[in-house]
């Protein structure tokens, strides 16, 4: 079997964790793996701050969880033209 990376996205961290660790248990469902990777893309990290990686079907098996917190910035407009009286 070829080694995958496969990555996701979460809400929390046991929720990233939990998410890598049943792609752990199906290393040869490239399916499910498929599902997973198609909607990660789609995620703001706004609303899913956390993200974890996962080796599978490699000899050591490894997963990995990072919080990354997007950062909002707010621009605020206070004058566009200058209107002289």
């Amino acid at each position: 079997m070829m080694t995958r990376l496969v990555t996701c996205a979460g809400r929390t961290k046991e929720g990233v964790e939990a998410t890598l660790a049943k792609m752990l248990e199906h290393p040869t469902d490239v399916d499910m793996q498929h599902l997973l990777q198609s909607s990660v893309g789609d995620l703001s990290p706004v609303t899913h701050p956390y993200r974890g990686t996962a080796l599978v079907n490699s000899s050591t098996s490894r997963q990995t969880v990072e919080v990354r917190t997007a950062k909002i910035i707010i621009h605020k407009l206070t004058s566009l033209f200058t209107i002289k009286p």
